[in-house]
């Protein structure tokens, strides 16, 4: 997700939710299908190799498991937007990031098998 104004829509009106190390929020789209958006504190990581590091990590674990989101989408036709947040302290590794991501998915996918396809 590279848009500043669906950025900035989607932290007006979206909703959120946190399962550590993550703060994510989701909101519900016209178009763009599954658009996605990584970030990593500056406050927290002051190296950009760090924060590079963590943020292709997790695009990488996003993209191992977003399978059965992906399915659900399609199913109902829904399009979503996701932007999380990396608030852990540590580097963390590729095992525990995709142990956490996993659970992340799938809280997506239930909230979104919620939602009919109007509203």
């Amino acid at each position: 997700m590279k848009s500043r104004k669906r950025i900035q829509q989607l932290f007006e009106s979206g909703r959120s939710f946190s399962t550590f190390p993550f703060r994510i929020t989701y909101s519900k789209v016209e178009s763009g299908y599954l658009q996605v958006g990584f970030s990593v504190s500056k406050r927290r990581f002051k190296k950009a190799v760090d924060r590079n590091r963590i943020k292709r990590l997790m695009r990488e674990t996003w993209r191992l498991n977003t399978v059965p989101l992906r399915e659900i989408l399609e199913k109902k036709q829904l399009h979503l937007a996701v932007f999380l947040v990396f608030n852990g302290q540590e580097l963390p590794n590729f095992y525990d990031l995709e142990s956490k991501m996993k659970l992340v998915i799938s809280n997506l996918e239930g909230k979104v098998s919620s939602w009919d396809n109007k509203g």
